[in-house]
């Protein structure tokens, strides 16, 4: 099998690795699962539009000329990975039934360590299951960032998990570092009400050193959830809606909101966690929470 498949816009390419169909239309490759427990890698080789896949131990494809990635895993306990991914225009995730993950970082598995960059949307539907998890993180030192252009949806995820490295240690100030996760416009994340007990544990939402440019909202489950926001930058309007549930939310660590935060609690006993001193925000409003609380370190 030729491992270099370069393409023109109109030709379509397929292979099938595995249980998993991996294809190309016009500059799109598309990846599909089949109900099983699939293992799938999809990584960039340093430069943009250069794709490869990998299905559990297969040896891997290689593509040239992508713009776009989708793939849909369907059933099963999937496990995806995208590494150093560098497209120009959309990415689009959906894992399905099963308790999934979809991991995101620096570290494709054939070349040094690589900057992600989606040059549109990222769009994810985890499924809705207990066990399904999002997690996005940059390595520190390497100076290698995660940043997406446009929007980001995260549906259907039991949590949802992006750490980058920016600040060293004891450094109180917001900063943009070339490790941060970087988002052009909106975020928009969405905790699952079926996910039970998480399987991995509190917090179901963690930002880490992310720097967001359009409006942020978050909501969480009808459980109880935990939001922790850290070293992070909001430059617009800020919603966290927690729905149901005792719910803990804390930012803290040089947390920023440049624009409106507006904080509001469903049922349940809810608390709000403010780290004195670390905080700027133009407009402040909480809604119905139980407890505020305002903590030194």
């Amino acid at each position: 099998m030729d491992k270099e498949l370069g393409f023109q816009v109109e030709s379509l390419e397929q292979r099938r690795l595995m249980a998993v169909d991996v294809d190309v239309v016009g500059s799109t490759l598309r990846v599909q699962g089949d109900g099983a427990d699939d293992i799938v890698q999809v990584f960039g080789n340093e430069s943009e539009g250069a794709v490869g896949v990998r299905i559990g131990t297969d040896d891997p494809v290689h593509f040239t000329g992508i713009r776009s990635v989708r793939i849909d895993l369907q059933g099963g306990d999937d496990a995806l990975t995208v590494s150093g991914l560098q497209i120009a225009d959309d990415l689009d995730v959906r894992t399905g039934d099963g308790a999934d993950s979809f991991y995101m970082n620096n570290e494709p598995p054939y070349t040094s360590f690589v900057d992600v960059q989606i040059g549109d949307d990222v769009r994810v539907n985890m499924g809705n299951d207990v066990g399904d998890r999002v997690v996005w993180q940059t390595l520190p030192d390497f100076g290698k960032f995660i940043r997406v252009e446009d929007d980001v949806t995260i549906r259907g995820a039991a949590s949802v998990i992006m750490v980058g490295h920016g600040p060293v240690n004891g450094d109180s100030t917001v900063n943009f570092e070339a490790e941060d996760i970087r988002i052009g416009d909106r975020l928009q994340i969405s905790i699952s009400d079926k996910r039970g007990d998480s399987m991995y544990g509190p917090p179901e939402i963690e930002l880490r050193n992310v720097n967001m440019f359009g409006n942020t909202r978050l909501n969480g489950s009808r459980a109880a959830d935990e939001v922790i926001l850290a070293f992070s930058n909001f430059h617009d309007d800020f919603t966290v809606n927690t729905r149901g549930g005792d719910d803990v939310v804390v930012f803290t660590e040089a947390t920023r909101f440049g624009d409106r935060s507006r904080f509001s609690a469903g049922s349940g006993l809810d608390t709000l966690g403010n780290q004195a001193n670390r905080v700027l925000a133009s407009s402040f409003r909480d809604h119905s929470f139980e407890f505020v609380v305002t903590f030194d370190v």
